[in-house]
């Protein structure tokens, strides 16, 4: 699981890192947390959609994903040069 978070803050650093160097950080936020969003909580839902597992524990993993998206994002723009 910490190999996959890895791999997400790799692939939202890439998208970040085609931002100017003198963005705003609410835009480098932005980025990476809609980034990171989508790989730790949209393939999830297709499990729901076609494999039967329950909705709940789908929900739940999304609202997990959307922290970890959260944070990702306040991480990077916190790190992001001036």
């Amino acid at each position: 699981m910490h190999c996959a978070r890895l791999v997400v803050s790799i692939v939202a650093a890439h998208v970040v890192s085609l931002l100017p160097v003198g963005a705003r950080r609410v835009y480098v936020f932005h980025e990476s947390a809609i980034v990171s969003f989508a790989g730790y909580a949209l393939a999830l839902w297709q499990l729901s959609i076609w494999y039967a597992r329950a909705w709940s524990i789908t929900i739940k993993s999304t609202v997990d994903g959307a922290i970890y998206a959260v944070l990702t994002g306040a991480i990077f723009a916190w790190l992001w040069p001036r």
